[in-house]
This record gives structure tokens, C-alpha cells and sequence, in this order.
């Protein structure tokens, strides 16, 4: 089968739910007319870019462009430099990549801080640009209601941060308990002191030494 090349930033703007499908040299993409247009992401080098903070909004345009991605033979990569943002979202774009059936890099650039560093965990290898800085900490929130719907967000909120402890604590090989002593202290790292801790595989050196 023979597929046109259309940019996916040059796809049109609306607010239609319909799905779109788009040409390229790698087979079909798919984007979600609305959302992945504002998606950047660079079919040829079979690479996603997540540079915003984690929102369900993300989430929406990221799992349709990932997993039709997927669905093709190659190796995928995601460039990210992000302040972090919603646990639940974070978990569903972590689960995505660590179901994937490809090969999945993740580099961060930048920083990757709080869901950042989770759904980092969830790649086949993970890399740290030098200058990048890690964070992990305890979640927050805010809700307002009775004291039964005060208790059941605590509660939720308690078992969604012990999910992204077990996660840190899996890939890095380090104790439950240190990784959550780290994270009640927000703790931030350098590229190299991540990689020590076991929160990354590689640490990307500049090709160009600044003198």
C-alpha cells in the first residue's frame, strides 16, 4: 500500500473528534483531529516529543499518536524535558511505553521532575542528557467536600503515589523504603547521581566541550 506524506503540523485545526489518518514514509499515523496536530512528534525518526507539563490534555493527544506508532516495526523514540504534573495521567502514559511491543528510548532534556521521572522508569532505556536534572517527591493535591470525600481522595491519592514508588523502586533496584525516604525529601539529582541511584541506564555526554 502507498501512503501520501502529510505533516502533522500542517494538519488542519478543529474541534472535530474524528479520526484522521496520515500518510508517511514509515506507514499510517494516526492523529486525533484537534489534539495530535498539536502534538510534536517526527514520523521519519519515529519520534514523540513530550516538552509540557503531564496533563490529561497531553494524555489525549500522546496515546493515540504512541500506539499507532507502535503498531509498525521499529524502534520508538521520546525526547522529554517536563516539570511533571498529574499522577494518573503520568501512570496511563507510563503504562503505554512500558506495554509497548518496540523497543522504547527515552531521553530527557532539560529536566524530568515528579511524573516525569515516573513515566521515564517505563522506557526500555533510559537516558539523561548531562545537565538534566531528576526529581522525585511525595504527590500533593487540593479537594474540598465532606469528610467522606476528603478521606476518599486521600486514600486515592496515597495508593496512586505508592504506585510510582514500587515503579522507582523496580527499576532502580533500590528499597521501597529508600526510595521513599528520597521522595518525602524531594530529592533532586544531577544526571550522573541518577544514574548512580539506578533511576537511569545512560548519561549522554556533550559531543562539544565548552572551553
Amino acid at each position: 500500500m502507498r501512503y501520501t506524506y502529510k505533516s502533522l503540523q500542517a494538519a488542519p485545526q478543529t474541534d472535530s473528534e474524528e479520526i484522521v489518518i496520515v500518510g508517511s514514509p514509515h506507514g499510517p499515523l494516526m492523529e486525533r483531529a484537534g489534539f495530535a496536530a498539536q502534538l510534536q512528534f517526527d514520523p521519519e525518526s519515529r519520534t514523540i516529543y513530550i516538552l509540557e507539563g503531564i496533563t490529561e490534555d497531553l494524555l489525549q493527544r500522546f496515546l493515540p499518536t504512541f500506539q499507532v506508532l507502535d503498531s509498525t516495526d521499529g524502534d520508538i523514540n521520546i525526547v522529554m524535558s517536563s516539570p511533571g504534573g498529574c499522577v494518573s495521567e503520568g501512570l496511563a502514559i507510563h503504562a503505554a511505553i512500558a506495554s509497548a511491543r518496540n523497543k522504547v528510548t527515552i531521553t530527557c532534556m532539560g529536566y524530568a521532575y515528579s511524573m516525569a521521572a515516573i513515566i521515564l522508569q517505563a522506557a526500555d532505556e533510559r537516558v539523561l542528557e548531562e545537565n538534566c536534572r531528576f526529581m522525585i517527591h511525595d504527590g500533593s493535591g487540593g479537594v474540598q467536600g465532606e469528610l467522606g470525600v476528603l478521606f476518599s481522595a486521600t486514600t486515592e491519592l496515597s495508593k496512586t503515589h505508592s504506585t510510582a514508588l514500587k515503579i522507582l523502586a523496580q527499576r532502580s533496584g533500590l528499597t521501597l523504603e529508600k526510595v521513599r525516604d528520597l521522595s518525602r525529601a524531594e530529592t533532586y539529582l544531577s544526571a550522573r547521581e541518577a544514574a548512580k541511584l539506578g533511576f537511569v541506564d545512560k548519561v549522554l555526554k556533550h559531543r562539544k566541550k565548552v572551553k
